[in-house]
């Protein structure tokens, strides 16, 4: 979950102000699940996509040379998707907008654990109840 809002987090500082989109997607396949989130913001050049998950690393907004944050949201998120066993990218090109993707397998023993410490144990039932 906090994978998710830090990459909103960031559609919020980098789309919001002008105007902009986010989409989230979600694609469950074979032993794991993709999600992606998209925004129409102002992309990101490729030396920026080789260390926006590094720890206090920041891409600046436009030609105003400002950045926002602390530049830990994006490393954070790349260890816990790697801790789950996952991955974490991004594509972008400048002024194109920016699409952060990441996959976990849901067979891992960590994911499952910690899905049922977010749900209290009763992910299935809580499942189960909401089917017609």
């Amino acid at each position: 979950m906090q994978v998710l809002i830090n990459l909103l987090s960031n559609v919020e500082k980098f789309c919001a102000p002008a105007g902009g989109w986010g989409e989230v997607a979600l694609e469950v396949g074979g032993d794991g699940v993709t999600v992606k989130v998209s925004d129409n913001g102002p992309g990101i050049d490729a030396q920026n996509k080789r260390k926006v998950f590094e720890r206090f690393h920041m891409v600046a907004e436009g030609d105003t040379g400002n950045s926002r944050g602390s530049g830990l949201g994006l490393a954070i998120s790349r260890h816990i998707v790697e801790y789950l066993g996952g991955r974490i990218w991004v594509e972008s090109e400048p002024g194109k907008g920016a699409c952060f993707l990441f996959t976990i397998p849901l067979h891992k023993p960590k994911m499952a654990a910690m899905l049922s410490s977010m749900t209290g144990g009763e992910l299935n039932a809580g499942i189960k109840k909401r089917r017609p």
